[in-house]
């Protein structure tokens, strides 16, 4: 399949299944359970059409058939299916170019989202309404602490974030916040 720099730039498999999703840069995503055949997933009627480079796949606990895609370069930076992968829903307009995403899943309702930027220094984009609209909460983080590539929810309030040293120095890192993000503690 013809592709880009980076063509096939995930594996992941699906829980409790013998499927695996792939990710394909400017292909989307394609699931496989039989080991032979390959179906592409976001061809449901309305779906938004995934361009990205996926990056990383969060399943639901409670429903492996709801999860949430990021991806760098090409287009949108998370979506969410609610069955599957038949169609795909791109959540916020401002966020792209996302390494990983993570969902406060202590939450039936799943409002809490974080997501962060590639290669991007203090970009940690926080939502509080399932996805609709972000707001960069990496810009609390210490100056100079590098790239926030993948922030973890632990519950609605506490997160944590690594930071890695950019093209510029930086300070790596891992960071806690207890208040949602209006400060940040290093703790290693």
């Amino acid at each position: 399949m013809a592709s880009e720099c980076g063509n096939l730039s995930f594996i992941s498999p699906v829980p409790n299944s013998n499927s695996v999703i792939a990710g394909v840069a400017l292909k989307g995503l394609w699931s496989n359970s039989s080991g032979t055949t390959w179906s592409q997933l976001g061809v449901g009627a309305g779906s938004e059409v995934i361009t990205n480079r996926p990056a990383w796949i969060s399943y639901d606990p409670a429903n492996p058939a709801i999860f949430y895609e990021s991806g760098i370069y090409n287009g949108g930076g998370v979506y969410k299916t609610i069955n599957g992968g038949l169609t795909f829903q791109r959540l916020g307009s401002n966020v792209g170019h996302i390494d990983f995403v993570s969902v406060d899943y202590t939450d039936p309702n799943r409002q809490t989202l974080l997501a962060g930027g590639h290669e991007q220094a203090r970009t940690v984009w926080k939502s509080t309404d399932g996805g609709q609209n972000w707001t960069n909460i990496g810009l609390n983080l210490p100056a100079g602490t590098g790239f926030s590539t993948s922030p973890l929810v632990i519950n609605a309030q506490t997160y944590v974030v690594n930071t890695d040293t950019s093209w510029s120095g930086g300070t790596p890192g891992i960071y806690r916040t207890v208040n949602g993000g209006t400060t940040w503690t290093k703790t290693a």
